[in-house]
């Protein structure tokens, strides 16, 4: 099945249930990270996807803003019998959502950016996948911090400022390599993101090359 990704760069203006339900098309617009980085009042937001088969994710984003955070909770409605919600707790304020089939089973996933509200801008990945429709799983996300870095390895010089973008339904993250004394390299590394399947997990990490 054709990868579809839903980049939900746009106003959230729906904050209620009975909003509408948006197709897998890619969107842009600049209203997206302003009010969810910056919320005017504690409101949940609620934005719904529709898969390519018919299923519906709805986030449900209560954004936070004396901590500059939100709490994030997860349902894929359309699932027989329905499933509880994904409760994601308190995370930092999600900027962009998009779903697309990273490992090719048919089925699209859920992927939700977050990105700190301080000056590093660390970004970070809330994952969710369709098991064949029937239930769904939680995706571990191999990300960085500044203290998991090593030498030679993807994550080499990462002090933050992640740029995510799902690109022809691959997802993508891009930020500045910095030197060992902390200084700007002028270096930009690009990091393309594979599903992998474990022992009765899934995993969302570098791709390794081919």
């Amino acid at each position: 099945m054709k990868s579809l990704c839903f980049a939900a760069a746009l106003l959230l203006g729906v904050c209620g249930c009975g909003g509408p339900v948006e197709q897998s098309t890619e969107t842009s617009g600049e209203d997206f990270d302003s009010l969810l980085l910056n919320p005017r009042e504690e409101e949940p937001i609620i934005r719904q996807l529709q898969s390519a088969t018919g299923k519906t994710w709805e986030a449900n984003i209560t954004p936070l803003p004396d901590i500059r955070q939100a709490k994030v909770t997860v349902t894929l409605h359309g699932l027989v019998p329905e499933t509880s919600p994904v409760d994601f707790g308190e995370t930092d304020p999600v900027i962009a959502m998009y779903q697309s089939d990273l490992d090719g089973d048919g089925f699209e996933e859920l992927y939700l950016i977050t990105q700190s509200g301080d000056t590093d801008s660390f970004g970070t990945v809330l994952g969710l996948a369709s098991l064949h429709d029937e239930t769904i799983m939680v995706i571990s996300f191999e990300g960085a911090t500044p203290y998991n870095t090593k030498e030679s390895e993807p994550y080499d010089g990462y002090a933050g400022h992640d740029a995510f973008s799902m690109r022809d339904g691959k997802l993508i993250n891009e930020f500045p390599v910095y030197l060992p004394d902390g200084k700007p390299s002028g270096r930009t590394r690009r990091i393309t993101y594979e599903l992998v399947k474990g022992d009765g997990s899934l995993l969302l990490t570098p791709a390794k090359d081919k």
